[in-house]
């Protein structure tokens, strides 16, 4: 059934990080996709390096810069632009602007947008053993050592 998706519409929840609203779940689209809008404050480092076994990540700027590093390549996007990150390929993203950054990520196929709402649903989701069993159920791997070396190399701080 077609719908119209309002700005008002879509539960939200911030990590501190990067904010999310979702915008369609899988099942709306029969696992088809997810679309998330996601915020990222400015200079702010939004996740450690991972990567998807299972999904695509494809990620609309609307606002702002994005940073990103897909595998060794590091690369900025603007308003209108699109980051590709395959599965299978370490990457993470930032923002280095002095102004929020505003992104759209559809998610194929669908089903990974439930990592976001079970961190939404508990906050320590993703400290020690809980962020291993959470990573391992939606077939992802982090390098949470990175952290640190990706704020000192592009000015960031990562508050979550």
């Amino acid at each position: 059934m077609g719908r119209v998706i309002r700005r008002q519409d879509g539960e939200r929840a911030d990590f501190g990080s990067f904010g999310a609203r979702f915008l369609l779940d899988a099942g709306a689209s029969q696992g088809g996709i997810a679309l998330v809008e996601h915020w990222v404050p400015p200079r702010t480092l939004a996740a450690p390096l991972h990567r998807h076994g299972r999904e695509d990540e494809y990620t609309l700027v609307l606002q702002g810069r994005m940073g990103a590093q897909l595998g060794e390549d590091v690369v900025e996007a603007g308003a209108g632009e699109v980051v590709l990150k395959p599965r299978g390929e370490w990457h993470t993203f930032w923002n280095p602007g002095d102004e929020e950054c505003r992104l759209i990520e559809i998610i194929a196929p669908g089903g990974f947008e439930g990592l976001f709402r079970a961190m939404a649903a508990d906050p320590d989701a993703m400290l020690g053993e809980r962020a291993a069993a959470l990573d391992a159920r939606f077939g992802l791997e982090v390098d949470y050592d990175s952290i640190a070396p990706l704020c000192a190399r592009h000015g960031l701080h990562f508050p979550a």
